[in-house]
Parts: structure tokens; sequence; C-alpha cells
């Protein structure tokens, strides 16, 4: 009798010891980051509009008006370890307003190893000033690279 109780003992503090314990590929956010509720998931590609402007970390720096959207695209493999994630320094003049999964194999994304894709994160130009956008790659919970976008946003009439 002794010996079950100390196993459920046992058993109990391991239960409540992992689920206190923080994940240590936990991604820490900025309070004024919204987290989207749901990537955009279809078997669609993603079409940017005309007055889209695609972002490159390895540029760096751009210009865009008021009202124009950017988009920073990555690779992602969700169930080998690769994600993605891109935010900005402040999200009331350059807001992340949407991402966008696009499979490489959509009739296999459901099955295992099937998740390969490109996912689209898409900016929106509010206000006036100066902001950066932080872009990570990451694999299997580790920092595999990280690249800082500096956007200049102007007034549409300039």
């Amino acid at each position: 009798m002794k010996h079950s109780n100390i196993f459920l003992l046992a058993l109990l503090l391991l239960t409540v010891s992992i689920g206190c314990s923080k994940s240590t590929t936990e991604v820490h956010q900025k309070e004024d980051v919204p987290i989207l509720s749901q990537s955009l998931q279809t078997d669609e590609k993603f079409k940017p509009t005309k007055n889209m402007v695609q972002i490159d970390p390895l540029r760096g720096n751009y210009t865009v008006k008021v009202g124009q959207q950017l988009y920073y695209s990555a690779n992602v493999h969700g169930s080998v370890g690769f994600t993605a994630s891109a935010v900005s320094s402040n999200n009331s003049g350059l807001t992340l307003s949407d991402n966008f999964i696009e499979y490489n194999k959509p009739q296999e994304s459901g099955m295992s190893g099937g998740d390969a894709a490109v996912e689209y994160f898409i900016f929106d130009a509010k206000k006036v000033g100066s902001y950066e956008i932080l872009t990570q790659k990451h694999y299997r919970g580790d920092l595999e690279s990280e690249h800082t976008i500096k956007i200049t946003v102007e007034n549409a009439t300039e």
C-alpha cells in the first residue's frame, strides 16, 4: 500500500513540474504586437497586389507611402522545426496586419512531413515615420538568423 502511494505522489509531482515548466522554444513578443488569431491557410497562392512592396532582409532599407502594404516571405517547415517570425518596432505606425501560409504541396499539407510552405507576413504602413521590422528564422527553437529591415513611411502626396 505504501509503495502505490509513493508512486502516485511521484507521478503527481512529475505532472505538476512538467505543467509548470516553461518551454525553451517559447517566443517572447512585445506587448503591442497583436497575436493573429489564425494564419490564412488555403490551397490558394499568395497574390500580392500591384501596390505591395516585397521586403528582403538582405536589402535592408525601404521607403513606402502611407497606405501601402509590405510583405516578407520565409520558407517554413514546422514538423521539421523550421519556423519564422516578423515583428514591427511600432505596431501603430507599421502594423502586422495578416500572415498567409502557402503550402508547397497543398494536397500533402495534412500528412506527416507535408507542411513545407512559404509564410508571408503582411504589414500596413499607417503613419509617417521610421520603423524597423525584425525578422527571425528558427530551427527547432534555436535562433538561426536575425535581420532588421529599416522602413521609412512618407506621406502619400510626397
